[in-house]
């Protein structure tokens, strides 16, 4: 989960794997979220993807545009990680996910705020590529803070 969308895994699951296990498949074109391991990492997804107890799949009404939605979670990804809990793994419970609440403006302002800051992130991304700085990512965080403030 070290990428925004995933396209491929290292790992997959045979379907007699998925029928005999706890997995769970998320459709194409949702949202995977750590809660375990990697606690606040979150991707889309660009296939049918089985998820492990580790992670949860978010699938959004068509009230909520799944971008939008994907970058609002990504901008808590420091606060999950501060309620995280537990001694040797961090985890937080799939309740204290369902209790975080999403500001849901209308779905033409969650698009615009959605293009807006993938037209940021892309231009990041392509000045990043050229100069090498990874320091650039802290500038993607400071960038989503800013959009669910109002600011952008």
């Amino acid at each position: 989960m070290n990428v925004d969308i995933i396209e491929d895994t290292e790992v997959k699951i045979s379907d007699f794997g998925l029928q005999n296990s706890s997995s769970k498949v998320v459709p194409k074109g949702n949202i995977i979220i750590a809660t375990r391991v990697g606690v606040g990492k979150v991707c889309r997804n660009k296939y049918d993807t089985a998820i492990n107890q580790d992670l949860r799949g978010i699938c959004p009404t068509r009230e909520t545009d799944v971008q939008y939605l994907f970058y609002y979670i990504k901008s808590l990804s420091s606060y999950l990680q501060s309620i995280s809990t537990g001694a040797t793994v961090k985890g937080i419970r799939a309740e204290q996910v369902e209790e975080v609440t999403v500001p849901l403006p209308s779905i033409q302002e969650q698009r615009r705020i959605a293009d807006k800051l993938d037209s940021l992130f892309e231009r990041i991304d392509q000045i990043s590529s050229l100069c090498g700085m990874k320091e650039l990512t802290k500038l993607k965080s400071s960038l989503l803070d800013a959009a669910f403030k109002g600011e952008l």
